[in-house]
Order: C-alpha cells, then sequence, then structure tokens
C-alpha cells in the first residue's frame, strides 16, 4: 500500500519538472516486412523475461476541408515492447502501412493468451488492428473481456491510482509511477511514409516502452478493489 501512496503524492510535483524518458537505453528494432517481423517476433519469444508485452498503435486522422475529422488511415506502425533476459526494454517498431495482412508470428502473438498485452485503451487498438487487417480471431472476440488484455486505466483504477480509467492518459501514468515526463507533441504528426525522422521514432519507441514500464510498475502493487470486494465478503458488508 505505501507504493500506492507513494506514487500519488507525485501528482503533485510540476510535469515540467520531471526529465523526460531516457531513449539511449532502449534497444529499438524496426521492421518492414513480414519475413523479418515474424524473425523479430521469435527472437522476442525466447528473450523475453515476463510474459508481457507493451503494446501501443498509430494511424493518421484525415481531415475535410475544414479541418475536421472525416476518418482515420489504416494503422500504420504497431510498437511492441518487452523486457529481455538482460533485463533491458526493447521495442520492436513494425511499419504496416504497407501490408495487407499481419505477419503470421505477429498475429499469433495478438490473438493468443500466453502473453500478457498491456497498453493505453489497447483493446481499441487491438480492435483497430483486427478491422484494418482482417484478422477474423480478433474481430470475433470482445477484447475487454480478454484475461490477458490490461487497458491501463482499469489497472490503474484496480490499483487505487484513478476513479475514472476512462480519462487516463500515459502521461500521467508516466508521471506518477515512473516519475517521468511523456512528450505527446507528436501525437497528430503522421507515421506514414518510407521513413520516421528521429524525433518519430523516439516518440513511438517511447509510448511502447512506457506502456511496458508503467504496466510492470502496477503489476507489482496490490489490487485495491479486489481487495475491498473480498473484506466486503468476509465481513458481510456492502463498502461504500
Amino acid at each position: 500500500m505505501q507504493k500506492i501512496f507513494d506514487n500519488l503524492s507525485a501528482v503533485s510535483e510540476p510535469t515540467s519538472a520531471l526529465p523526460g524518458y531516457d531513449f539511449r537505453k532502449l534497444k529499438v528494432k524496426v521492421v518492414r516486412h513480414a519475413n523479418e517481423t515474424n524473425e523479430a517476433v521469435n527472437a522476442m519469444m525466447e528473450l523475453m523475461v515476463g510474459k508481457r508485452i507493451g503494446l501501443d498503435a498509430e494511424w493518421e486522422i484525415i481531415r475535410g476541408t475544414a479541418g475536421r475529422q472525416v476518418g482515420r488511415s489504416k494503422v500504420n506502425t504497431i510498437q511492441i515492447a518487452y523486457r529481455d533476459t538482460n533485463h533491458d526494454v526493447t521495442v520492436i517498431i513494425v511499419r504496416t502501412e504497407r501490408m495487407t495482412s499481419l505477419p503470421n508470428r505477429l498475429k499469433s502473438l495478438l490473438v493468443g493468451s500466453s502473453i500478457k498485452i498491456a497498453g493505453n485503451k489497447v483493446s481499441a487498438d487491438l480492435i483497430k488492428i483486427g478491422v484494418d487487417f482482417d484478422v477474423a480471431e480478433i474481430k470475433s472476440v470482445d477484447q475487454k473481456s480478454r484475461v490477458n488484455v490490461f487497458n491501463l486505466g482499469m489497472v490503474a483504477k484496480h490499483r487505487g491510482l484513478v476513479t475514472n480509467a476512462a480519462h487516463v492518459s500515459l502521461m500521467y501514468l508516466a508521471k506518477v509511477l515512473l516519475h517521468i515526463r511523456l512528450d505527446k507533441d507528436l501525437q497528430t504528426s503522421g507515421f506514414s511514409g518510407e521513413s520516421l525522422t528521429q524525433d518519430q521514432l523516439r516518440y513511438i519507441a517511447v509510448d511502447g516502452a512506457v506502456s511496458l514500464e508503467a504496466f510492470e510498475e502496477m503489476e507489482e502493487m496490490p489490487d485495491v478493489i479486489k481487495h475491498l470486494e473480498m473484506e466486503d465478503l468476509t465481513l458481510n458488508k456492502k463498502v461504500c
């Protein structure tokens, strides 16, 4: 419980006073084709510790002449972060813009149940990936009900960090859990095209890494809601 109070005390700290994420400590691998994607996922499965990944996806907002949103592009980038046997974080960045279907190993990872998949509103990312790449195994399942899919907002609520899971941002979790400042200035910059700028690469890699590391932190905390439910059953009274 002390860890919860320590993290909540960080909310009052000005975000501007916090350091940014140290991108230099990340191992980043960018893949563009099915074979190299499958190889990267296979390597991850051999090197991963903890059986968990941080997942994020990027796409572009399509706007009309008046600047209003009129649609969304296909997912053009999928980020997968994992911790390896050296306890370093590796982020695989899959450039999916030119793909018509998901590489087999990536598909198996996203539809399987053996690996915990965590991210901010990650069930929505999975739904869009399923629709954009016509993955029947994703489209036919309620992603919010999967036992191995963890929306970080709901995890934060269960850990007593927030009361409203719907309004949780990755920036907030980075602040209270990792005590860092997360820069979201490039969120709407667009990630299509043959290559990413160094700033874009840093932005999406860090988002994936923070998704993983925030989840790791919260897994170490007690589930407050489950604790209260068990206490309620024990005492046979309603918790208000």
